[in-house]
């Protein structure tokens, strides 16, 4: 069975509705991955389609995934991306789009096998991903996303405080940075 798992961080939560949108188009089964219980923000990732929402990620790629899984999306890093890399599927893939656990920490010296020791014996891959590494893809993925987006087929979850005009912007981008937001947060000029 192929499944993504969701970033958790406040900034790439942004994203995270739209990454499910996309991997259930894509029949992918997707498990949400929350830092915190299953609160409003996992049951409207449920109610969009996510199996599960989780907050203890090692016990379910464990129990519920004992061969592995076939592909991964990561922003956080940290423990997360270990959690990954140790359940990997045979020949899976995991993707990285950041590290947003530990941005603006010390890097952490840690004392474990190097990762290409678990890697290789499953020929499982690592990609990491930045938007600005793709700037040829930006047009065409800007009009489909939109195009499924204005066919309703693109479903997203928008934060329920309200913003209203431009000089409500830095109270929205505090909103946004504080992780309080459960969704897009959007500006109503």
């Amino acid at each position: 069975m192929r499944t993504l798992r969701l970033p958790r961080r406040p900034a790439p939560r942004l994203a995270a509705t739209l990454l499910l949108s996309l991997a259930l188009l894509g029949g992918l089964h997707v498990v949400a991955h929350l830092p915190w219980p299953v609160d409003r923000t996992g049951l409207s990732l449920v109610a969009l389609g996510s199996l599960c929402a989780v907050a203890l990620l090692r016990d379910v790629l464990a129990s519920e995934y004992p061969r592995g899984i076939d592909l991964a999306y990561d922003s956080a890093g940290g423990e997360i991306f270990d959690a990954f890399v140790d359940h990997i599927a045979h020949r899976g893939r995991l993707v990285i789009s950041g590290h947003t656990s530990d941005f603006d920490k010390e890097i952490e010296l840690i004392a474990q096998p190097r990762m290409y020791r678990k890697l290789y014996w499953k020929s499982a891959s690592l990609r990491a991903f930045q938007n600005q590494a793709f700037p040829e893809f930006f047009a065409e993925a800007a009009e489909r996303i939109l195009d499924l987006y204005y066919r309703g087929r693109l479903r997203v979850l928008v934060d329920p405080t309200p913003f209203n005009g431009l000089e409500s912007t830095a109270d929205a981008v505090e909103h946004l940075l504080s992780g309080r937001n459960r969704g897009k947060v959007v500006v109503a000029i």
